[in-house]
């Protein structure tokens, strides 16, 4: 039987295990767990939605109704009662995330900007409200990043929601899109598994996702992306690609990045790698960001 009913009553799993970033192995052993209790869930909820026994009155994706959401990492179900498609996400703010889909869902001219074909296409049958948001996992506890290096001097929170979407597009969605891509394709609206991008495949990350952050590198050094370089320097990262620009800095294809042989620093150690190489760190700045050298030192 159904452990679910007819789902009336689903609420997100709440996971209460740390997910330790601080390496790779804790990582990867976090996202197995998780993969592990969402598949069940995400089956369940499946069938559901096939057999038309899901019940969607909770899930509203309208602004106005309170979700509880705010500031919570997780994962999450946007799924067309009509067309019964789904698309599988995570976000380091799930009401964030809520809000970014109500909005290009509900503007034209986003839509045509930021949603994947197959939904702007679902759209032309079925209406915005047809659309609901479906919390599938909260994660409560997150350890490896430090909580403080959330706010970056422009007032952004990238270091720690990159560090936190990077675990989530790599170590949980990726493999569950792998599984069920393979298994039933036409479902859902994510047209690859997450991390690299690819046409017709905005729905990688955020609705607001772009092209994929490739390598960069520069003389011995090898960031796995532009986010990562940003962090290592604690810059915005529209200057790393300003020194890409200006040729002071370079892409790399990921077939290079994978083969290069010298100093290789990955998203996730990108904003700690320095600390204990201060002398390195400086020589660089000197080069790279001199103004900002010369502040650091003042």
């Amino acid at each position: 039987m159904n452990p679910f009913g007819q789902l009336s009553f689903h609420q997100p799993f709440i996971y209460n295990e740390v997910v330790d970033l601080s390496s790779d192995k804790t990582t990867q052993t976090a996202g197995e767990s998780i993969v592990k209790v969402l598949t069940p869930i995400i089956d369940n909820i499946i069938s559901a939605v096939l057999e038309n026994k899901f019940d969607y009155s909770n899930f509203l994706i309208t602004k106005q109704q309170a979700s509880g959401l705010t500031n919570r990492i997780g994962l999450y179900l946007l799924i067309n009662s009509k067309t019964k498609r789904i698309y599988l996400g995570g976000a380091s703010d799930l009401a964030q995330r809520k809000g970014d889909h109500h909005r290009c869902l509900n503007d034209p001219d986003r839509a045509a900007r930021k949603l994947a074909t197959s939904m702007r296409d679902d759209l032309k049958v079925s209406q915005s409200t047809d659309f609901f948001f479906v919390p599938l996992l909260i994660i409560n506890n997150i350890s490896g990043v430090s909580i403080t290096d959330k706010k970056t001097p422009s007032g952004n929170y990238s270091s720690f929601n990159q560090a936190v979407s990077n675990f989530l597009d790599t170590y949980v969605e990726g493999p569950l899109l792998t599984n069920y891509l393979a298994s039933t394709p036409n479902i859902f609206y994510n047209v690859k598994t997450v991390g690299v991008f690819g046409t017709g495949n905005r729905f990688g990350g955020s609705p607001n996702s772009g092209s994929p952050s490739k390598p960069v590198s520069y003389g011995d050094y090898a960031w796995e992306s532009v986010s990562a370089a940003a962090k290592s320097f604690d810059v915005d990262t529209k200057l790393i690609r300003t020194k890409i620009k200006n040729n002071k800095m370079f892409y790399l294809e990921q077939s290079e990045y994978d083969s290069f042989r010298k100093i290789k620093i990955s998203n996730l150690e990108a904003k700690t790698y320095f600390d204990d190489k201060l002398e390195e760190y400086y020589k660089l700045l000197a080069v790279l960001f001199p103004n900002i050298a010369n502040k650091k030192k003042k």
